[in-house]
């Protein structure tokens, strides 16, 4: 990898999908559960008796079943709209910024265009066991003097190596302003003589 060089980072789209949908698998198993534990113990009749009075006739089963489906759908829903959202983000990292191009609500094309010299720390992480398994991670880039105060990078493969890149560059790119901010005091320093 050459320090120079113009980067695109795009987060891995299928491990992300893999996270969200075993999430998601464990909240709706766990609805469901719920659901069938309120029908055995308490039972789902005060459901039955709101809808008898709108002359709507349905047993319990029916609408523990249609609730559970509800939840699935929902939750499919959910599952796809995080994916079409992280299969359109993308970071391009250049000598001097960061740009980040994605969509928001399937409509709006958002951009956003953080300097290097408001980045004031990058880390990252991949201690959940799901990044574990799937060999991806966080990067975390604290920020200061814009209206956000940090970016997270999710489900980077090999987010040490990036740290390390995006690191190196944002030193590359403080050490030439340092320079360049010597260089004008010198040469201001050599006009004041005259």
């Amino acid at each position: 990898m050459n320090i120079n060089d113009e980067y695109e980072i795009n987060p891995n789209d299928g491990k992300e999908f893999l996270k969200n949908l075993l999430t998601i698998f464990i909240i709706v198993i766990l609805i469901i559960g719920l659901l069938m534990f309120l029908q055995a113990q308490v039972g789902l009749e005060f459901v039955t008796n709101i809808l008898e009075a709108f002359n709507i006739q349905m047993s319990t089963g029916t609408i523990t079943l249609i609730l559970s489906l509800i939840f699935v759908g929902g939750a499919i829903i959910l599952l796809l709209f995080n994916y079409i959202n992280i299969r359109n983000q993308k970071y391009i990292l250049h000598n001097d910024r960061i740009e980040y191009v994605g969509t928001q609500a399937f409509l709006f094309l958002q951009k956003e265009t953080i300097p290097f010299q408001n980045i004031t720390r990058i880390t990252f992480s991949n201690d959940d066991l799901l990044d574990k398994l799937m060999n991806c991670g966080k990067i975390n880039i604290e920020l200061s003097g814009l209206k956000i105060p940090e970016i997270t990078l999710e489900s980077i493969d090999k987010p040490d190596v990036l740290t390390n890149l995006i690191q190196q560059k944002v030193n590359q790119f403080n050490m030439q302003k340092q320079m360049q901010y010597q260089e004008q005091k010198r040469v201001e320093g050599i006009m004041d003589r005259f």
